[in-house]
């Protein structure tokens, strides 16, 4: 082991680390080269504090949205966890109660209604949120 390799040690826990480590693998946390990295990231980069988030797009989420209606929020489930569960509880509601209705004969159309009008808010949702929006996301 070479004295660079030997003289680094994290400053929380003191564990042993590599030249090149940005974190700590035993307690997690930020080293000297950590900072040296996060103030050399370039000024236009759209997830700052958040590097390793995948970049989201604009038409991957219309996609989704046309396929997969109200499921296509967890694309996007940081910033629409509440309208995912809404929509969900609306959506599961409405299924039982069509069965029930079945039952007695009746309430088709009106689950099926129910989930067009769903589908189609996610849908308006996805297509009118800005490229710039799903760039940000989810630091915006």
């Amino acid at each position: 082991m070479t004295n660079a390799l030997a003289n680094n040690f994290c400053s929380q826990c003191g564990n042993a680390l590599v030249e090149t480590a940005v974190i700590c693998p035993k307690c997690g946390s930020p080293t000297a080269r950590f900072h040296q990295a996060k103030s050399s990231m370039p000024a236009n980069n759209y997830n700052t504090g958040n590097s390793y988030a995948p970049k989201k797009t604009k038409s991957t989420a219309v996609i989704l949205a046309i396929f997969f209606g109200p499921w296509a929020y967890l694309y996007t489930y940081k910033k629409d966890v509440a309208v995912f569960w809404v929509s969900m509880g609306v959506q599961i509601f409405f299924f039982f109660a069509l069965l029930s209705a079945r039952a007695t004969g009746g309430g088709a159309a009106a689950f099926g209604f129910i989930a067009f009008i769903f589908w189609l808010i996610s849908l308006i949702t996805s297509a009118s949120r800005t490229h710039d929006w799903y760039m940000r996301y989810p630091n915006n």
